[in-house]
């Protein structure tokens, strides 16, 4: 029975992906391949934030900033709404923000953001979401929840 849902499953993810546009636009940080948060590749931009957004993103909303730097506007991928709320900063347009994050396709996947003295901490130093039920298996190899 585990194999049929398991090939059920492939299978509506396959016609997903068939389907045009399907990959065009990812607003979830979630490509062909998957989340891919690069250590080697984080950098720390600060700017105003232009919109917050809520994206529905396969089952659960994820909460996006447009943030204007000097040089360019970038859409950040903070992560779930859920955790994003628990994680006690609300984000508005007007505000000054410092994102700790690496480039993922054309936008930024948030690991830290700073807001004035608040921080939210959404993925550990590999780049994995604190989030993932993968992370709550196996916290006391990433250390970062100050």
């Amino acid at each position: 029975m585990k194999g049929i849902a398991r090939l059920a499953a492939l299978a509506g993810a396959a016609m997903t992906l068939a389907l045009p546009g399907a990959t065009a636009q990812a607003p979830c940080g979630l490509g062909a391949g998957g989340i891919r948060y690069d250590p080697a590749t984080e950098k720390t931009i600060m700017g105003t934030i232009v919109e917050v957004r809520h994206h529905d993103c396969m089952g659960w909303q994820g909460v996006h900033l447009q943030l204007k730097t000097d040089v360019e506007t970038f859409d950040v991928h903070l992560g779930p709404l859920a955790y994003v709320e628990q994680g006690g900063v609300a984000f508005a347009p007007g505000e000054r923000v410092e994102v700790v994050g690496a480039p993922f396709e054309a936008s930024w996947l948030a690991r830290v953001v700073r807001k004035g003295e608040a921080k939210l901490i959404l993925r550990d130093t590999s780049g994995l979401p604190l989030w993932s039920g993968h992370h709550r298996r196996h916290r006391h190899h990433h250390p970062e929840h100050h």
